[in-house]
């Protein structure tokens, strides 16, 4: 058995998780030296350049050519006149946005004297249909129309109870009694 066992050439290091030699990493060498490539950032677009670029339109049998974002609003304004509330919405803050419309000043805060002529909530509905008075008494009471009057006490009446009517009525407010 010993002769077998002396022809065999010295056993290597090479085996189940023993690559040869030479196949091997080197002492200080990465195995993968280029590394990870690195992720390509985004895309530079220059928007304002996209956006001004010229498009061909027919309208009306004509070619036309207007910016992209004429084009877009164009296309937008015409899907808001089908419905569609987010093309409104989105042409709202456009026209928002440029100046297109203007939103009234509203008065915040402040003291409303109401005439001791009418009930309070007659007092309370002339303020939300017609705001606030233009004009005032000397002694700076409001003045109201007729008309705007009128109206309210028409809307109030059929908005109270016939015993908050009966109470109203007891107490003598002149604004209620139709003229």
């Amino acid at each position: 058995m010993s002769d077998a066992s002396d022809n065999k050439s010295p056993p290597s290091d090479v085996g189940y998780r023993r690559p040869p030699p030479r196949t091997r990493f080197k002492k200080g060498q990465s195995g993968n030296p280029g590394g990870r490539p690195r992720k390509k950032g985004p895309a530079v677009t220059d928007m304002a350049a996209l956006l001004d670029a010229p498009v061909k339109l027919r309208q009306g049998g004509r070619a036309k050519t207007v910016a992209m974002k004429e084009a877009q609003l164009r296309a937008m304004l015409k899907k808001a006149m089908t419905g569609d509330l987010e093309a409104v919405a989105y042409c709202l803050q456009q026209f928002d946005a440029h100046g297109a419309i203007a939103m009234p000043e509203l008065e915040q805060g402040g003291v409303i004297h109401i005439p001791k002529t009418m009930p309070i909530g007659m007092g309370t509905l002339l303020v939300q249909f017609f705001g606030r008075p233009k004009e005032k008494t000397a002694t700076g009471v409001p003045i109201w129309s007729a008309d705007q009057i009128a109206i309210a006490r028409e809307r109030y009446l059929a908005s109270v109870s016939d015993d908050e009517r009966n109470d109203d009525l007891r107490r003598g407010y002149p604004d209620l009694e139709q003229r």
